[in-house]
This record gives C-alpha cells, sequence and structure tokens, in this order.
C-alpha cells in the first residue's frame, strides 16, 4: 500500500507545509502568514483548496506577490474538486518537494519558532518526527481565551510510543509535528475514507512501524476551537464508523504483527479510553468494546465486595457522562489568555 506513493527523497533542508482547506479564507490568512512569519528558510507552502467556493485563490495569490521577494519562501496554490480533508493532504504531499513534511490546519497558527526549534531536534537526535506541545485556544468578540495545551511534558522514560498512545496520550500527532519525507513514504497516505480520526490514525500506523520521535517543548502550535465547522467534522453514522474502523484497524495490527501479548494491557487500557471518550450516537459500539475490553484482561472483583463489580460496570454509562460534564466545566473555568494569538 505504501510503495511509492510519494519518494522517500526531497531538497535537503526544504519543509513542506501542507495546509488543506475549504471555504475559510480569513481563517487560512491568519494561518498562512504565521507560516511566513517562521525563523525558518527555506519553506515552500502548499494549499490545497478542496473545493472550495470563496475567493480563497484570490487571497493566496495578494499573499504569494507580497511574498515573492522571500527567495526562502515559496507559495503554491492548486484547487481540486471536493474529496475530504484527507485527500487534499494526500494532494499536497505528493506536490511537496521538501526533505521534511509539516501538515497544518487552515485554522491553526504556529508559533514564530515552530518549525526552526522542530527541524533542530530532528537533525539534533535523527529522529522521524518532531512534535511539540499544542495551545487550545478561541476568540471570543476579538479577545483570546485558553482552553489548555495538549502534548505537554517530556513522554516517559521506558516506554515505546506505541504504549504511550495506547494509554492516552497521542505523542506522534501530524497536526502538531514536523515530519521526516522518509517517515510519511514509510507510513503511507492518510486514509480517505475515515471522516474523522485520521490524524490520530496515522500516529498510531507511524508508532506500529517503530517511527522515532523527538519532543520540542517551545515548538508551539496555536489550535483554533470556533463555531465554524471543521472541514473533515461529521456527526452521526460516519462518525461513529471512523471510530469503529480506527480501534479495529489498531486491534487487528497488533494480532498480525505478532505483539498482541506484549501490548495486551496497552490496549485493554486503550479500549476504556475509548468506551469514556466515545459520543451519545455511538452507543452501539459500548457492548462490543467492553467485551473486548474484558477478553484482554478480565476484570477480578475485590475480596468481600461480591456483587462490586456487576454495580460498577452498571453505573458505567451514569459515570462516563458525569466525567464529561466535569471535563466540561473544566474548560469553561479557564481565564482569558495574557498574549493573543
Amino acid at each position: 500500500m505504501t510503495e511509492a506513493w510519494i519518494s522517500e527523497h526531497g531538497t535537503e533542508g526544504l519543509v513542506s507545509v501542507v495546509i488543506p482547506t475549504y471555504d475559510r479564507r480569513q481563517l487560512l490568512a491568519e494561518t498562512m502568514d504565521s507560516v511566513f512569519g517562521q525563523s525558518y528558510r527555506p519553506i515552500e507552502l502548499i494549499v490545497v483548496d478542496d473545493g472550495g467556493t470563496d475567493d480563497t485563490d484570490v487571497m493566496v495569490g495578494e499573499r504569494s506577490s507580497r511574498w515573492s521577494g522571500d527567495p526562502g519562501f515559496e507559495v503554491r496554490y492548486v484547487h481540486q474538486p471536493n474529496a475530504g480533508t484527507q485527500a487534499a493532504r494526500n494532494r499536497g504531499a505528493r506536490l511537496a518537494n521538501g526533505q521534511f513534511i509539516r501538515a497544518l490546519d487552515s485554522d491553526d497558527l504556529l508559533y514564530p519558532e515552530n518549525i526552526e526549534r522542530s527541524v533542530r531536534a530532528l537533525q539534533k537526535t535523527g529522529a522521524d518526527m518532531a512534535c511539540g506541545p499544542g495551545q487550545r485556544f478561541a476568540r471570543v468578540g476579538g479577545v483570546p481565551y485558553d482552553l489548555g495545551r495538549v502534548n505537554t511534558g517530556r513522554p516517559p522514560a521506558g516506554l515505546s510510543p506505541l504504549s504511550i498512545m495506547l494509554r492516552g496520550r497521542n505523542l506522534l500527532q501530524p497536526n502538531l509535528s514536523v515530519m521526516t519525507r522518509r517517515l510519511v513514504a514509510k507510513v503511507g497516505p492518510w486514509d480517505e475514507m475515515l471522516h474523522q480520526f485520521e490524524d490520530i490514525d496515522f500516529g498510531f500506523r507511524a508508532a506500529l512501524l517503530g517511527a522515532s520521535y523527538a519532543y520540542a517543548p517551545l515548538a508551539l502550535t496555536g489550535r483554533r476551537q470556533h463555531s465554524g465547522e471543521r472541514t473533515s467534522r461529521r456527526r452521526g453514522p460516519e462518525f461513529a464508523e471512523s471510530h469503529r474502523c480506527l480501534v479495529a484497524m489498531l486491534d487487528q495490527s497488533l494480532q498480525a504483527s505478532g505483539r498482541l501479548m506484549t501490548y495486551r494491557a496497552d490496549l485493554c487500557c486503550f479500549y476504556c479510553l475509548r468506551i469514556t471518550r466515545a459520543r451519545n450516537w455511538e452507543s452501539h459500539l459500548f457492548d462490543a468494546w467492553q467485551r473486548r475490553a474484558r477478553e484482554l484482561w478480565p476484570p477480578s472483583h475485590p475480596i468481600g465486595w461480591p456483587g462490586f463489580g456487576p454495580c460498577w460496570r452498571l453505573i458505567g454509562p451514569v459515570r462516563t457522562r458525569l466525567v464529561r460534564k466535569a471535563f466540561v466545566a473544566a474548560r469553561r473555568a479557564r481565564t482569558a489568555l495574557p498574549a493573543a494569538w
């Protein structure tokens, strides 16, 4: 599947930033500005317009002309029929010439030294992927609000990236990372059949192949939350099917590679996390995932508490909703960011 989808060799030192977009002219303009403001050169910025109907092409052309005096920065624009975010990312990756590839969403922002620090980490460690933290934020009335950071802190020592990801921390996140072209060629294209979780799927496939990882603590990415619908956002049956496919792919890959027993406890933890994070319209998956978790790690009841296990499982749906509500309440209690994105 992954043979020659893209070549493993690119222009040395060049970073290809691939941005898929669909009718997000204003948000995309800010994203492009943050890429141009990078301290690193050379960069090629590839914008793939996935069937958009606004004047994104005009805006991109204006910025391309404005930045034409910078020999280390190139802008490329391509328009394609609407096929989804993953198809647009794959198109951009095929057009990329860089030794490094940076996948970026059209509503996100890069801290000025994001790419420089990531590339430095890759060159220093020889890793396949350099990932930094993400700062989740939202603007309300022009004021940025802090919604918390993700992927903060170095990964715990002694655990493989796959174990850490199965336990709930998605280390290998393409939307927070600069990746070597060699890794992208090896992992293969983003799965165009998924309507959600495509970055998690890509990260898990990289981990299954043994991708090496470097953490760049100051390579910060601004992850914008807004009312506009995300390019890949779907709800209902298609979302649930993507969730089911992600879980099934991982389970089957571990079985096929003979590593199921090695990661048995971690995979059980992964199933429990998916149950907790599943949405209301995915309730039909709860029973199947619970059965699989029990197969991987049968529950043992505390001595003297014969009814504890059944009771704990009975209140499971209520417990899940209470945990979710607590997270939402904590998010809303965040204060405004001291510095604007």
